[in-house]
């Protein structure tokens, strides 16, 4: 990869074809010369950044990345968030750093089977009332530590097991101290939010709890259709 190229994430997408779980593709991400952030689909399943195949052509810009801040100090800040973070069953597991000469080059916590996004889009079975118990747990946590999540969204809430009720909250590249700064990658936020503060949590809380009572009504829609 040339030196301009930076990686910045990756992760496997797995969807249902013809009633069987399988992995589709890996989603990568890059930041090129600093400022641009570049999406890829790549065949196959890798270990680490480094056996990724260098594709220039199969990579996208995303128009809408504004440049800041570099690949580094997300990286950076996510790290020292999830260390900081007292363990809690229903927030993503921070496992430790993968290094390259002397570099962070990816984060490392416990695998999770999907997103609640992924399960809604397959139909999967979802107990509204536990799971916005063990978000509002996770939330709750955070706040205990002074810290805003700023993204809580029904990609960031993941099921630990395909079929299983066991939540967990996770990306934690957009938290901030309570009364800091907003982050240009941030999910809903309070009308008017100029800072990180409690109600943006509270403001992704009910949207999510929003999906999930409409997910709900058309799933008993279904059964009795």
């Amino acid at each position: 990869m040339d030196s301009e190229w930076e990686f910045y994430s990756m992760r496997e997408r797995w969807g249902d074809i013809a009633g069987v779980r399988m992995f589709l593709y890996t989603h990568v991400l890059y930041l090129r010369n600093k400022t641009e952030l570049w999406t890829a689909r790549v065949a196959g399943r890798y270990a680490s950044p480094v056996a990724l195949p260098a594709r220039d052509a199969f990579r996208v810009r995303v128009a809408d990345y504004d440049g800041t801040p570099t690949l580094g100090q997300y990286l950076l800040h996510e790290a020292r968030i999830a260390q900081r973070l007292p363990h809690h069953p229903n927030l993503a597991r921070f496992r430790g750093c993968l290094l390259d000469g002397g570099q962070i080059t990816g984060l490392c916590f416990d695998r999770c089977a999907e997103t609640l996004t992924e399960r809604m889009r397959r139909r999967g079975p979802v107990d509204v009332a536990s799971t916005m118990a063990q978000l509002g747990a996770a939330v709750a946590h955070l706040h205990a530590q002074d810290i805003v999540h700023n993204d809580v969204c029904e990609d960031n809430v993941m099921f630990a097991d395909r079929d299983g009720g066991h939540v967990v909250l996770v990306d934690f590249d957009s938290c901030a101290a309570r009364g800091g700064g907003l982050p240009r990658k941030r999910g809903p936020t309070a009308p008017g939010a100029t800072s990180s503060e409690f109600e943006n949590d509270h403001v992704g809380l009910q949207l999510v709890h929003r999906k999930l009572l409409r997910y709900e009504r058309d799933m008993r829609r279904n059964l009795w259709a």
